[in-house]
């Protein structure tokens, strides 16, 4: 009996891409603070990797003619474009986009639905319920009274 290997190769001719089709997006940054009548959101844009040298810097994404208005289910709050200069971790400062509005004061369970439009994009929205604020409360306050004493003061915390 004679008995032989055969190796067996394959192989795929097309080139490997890891990236997937583009496609342009909105990115909508935002933190809605109940304890403030001031809201913010970023709006910026995604790009195309294949335009993208990974050598340069990363391309300004910044969307300046954006529509953005929030609805508490009363009132639509429409929010406008400014500009703040930030210093980042590094000490730099830099300016950054953002919109804003002064006259937003959120209320506890309230159904909040923030929309984003720009002219070459689809929109962008989301719905969220505003959060009861947490606390945090010593439950024994005398022992301010004497913070040398060196007992252990016990807090409740309630989360929001």
């Amino acid at each position: 009996m004679l008995a032989c290997a055969i190796p067996l190769l394959f192989g795929c001719a097309e080139n490997f891409s890891p990236n997937g089709p583009y496609e342009k997006k909105l990115i909508v940054y935002s933190i809605l603070d109940a304890s403030t009548d001031t809201q913010y959101v970023r709006v910026l844009s995604t790009y195309s990797p294949q335009d993208y040298d990974p050598q340069a810097p990363v391309p300004n994404r910044e969307i300046t003619n954006a529509t953005v208005v929030l609805n508490d289910g009363l009132t639509d709050h429409q929010f406008h474009d400014t500009v703040f200069t930030v210093t980042g971790q590094t000490g730099i400062q830099q300016q950054m986009r953002m919109y804003v509005n002064y006259n937003v004061r959120l209320q506890q369970e309230q159904q909040l639905t923030l929309k984003v439009q720009s002219q070459g994009f689809i929109t962008a929205e989301a719905q969220s319920i505003a959060l009861i604020p947490g606390d945090a409360y010593p439950v024994n306050s005398g022992l301010f009274l004497t913070p040398n004493s060196g007992r252990i003061i016990q807090v409740n915390v309630t989360l929001g």
